[in-house]
């Protein structure tokens, strides 16, 4: 395998990693049993992966708890998934709130810490979320 071929070989098993991932946030949000429901497919795409997915990357780099990756996720993905904007809006109980609340992360995201919003931690220290 070539460059170019290995690089897109990577590209299309990391969108697929995210497209797995956002399947486990919505599970979390639609309260369907959570990670169980997408063990099997999130292996077989892990898998796939010829190196680090680049939220694996990401994570790692900025010292991210399981929490703040998952908040990260969740906050970049509904701006990239639909289905992730509705499932926000129904879990808070309202149409008018399609979007993600530190409360929302904290109530159906696993391992949720308050600390994850200090100003010293990493997704505001190194402005990967900006809180409004």
């Amino acid at each position: 395998m070539n460059g170019a071929t290995t690089q897109s070989t990577w590209v299309e098993a990391n969108q697929r990693y995210l497209v797995a991932e956002f399947a486990r946030l919505k599970a979390r949000l639609g309260g369907e049993g959570g990670l169980e429901t997408g063990v099997p497919a999130m292996d077989d795409v892990r898998a796939s992966l010829p190196a680090p997915a680049a939220i694996n990357v990401l994570a790692s780099s900025f010292g991210l708890s399981p929490f703040e990756r998952d908040l990260l996720l969740l906050c970049a993905g509904v701006e990239m998934d639909a289905e992730l904007v509705q499932l926000c809006a129904n879990a808070q109980g309202h149409p008018q709130r399609a979007y993600v609340t530190f409360g929302l992360a904290l109530s159906r995201l696993e391992a949720s810490h308050w600390s994850a919003l200090t100003p010293v931690g990493p997704l505001r220290r190194w402005r990967l979320l900006e809180v409004d």
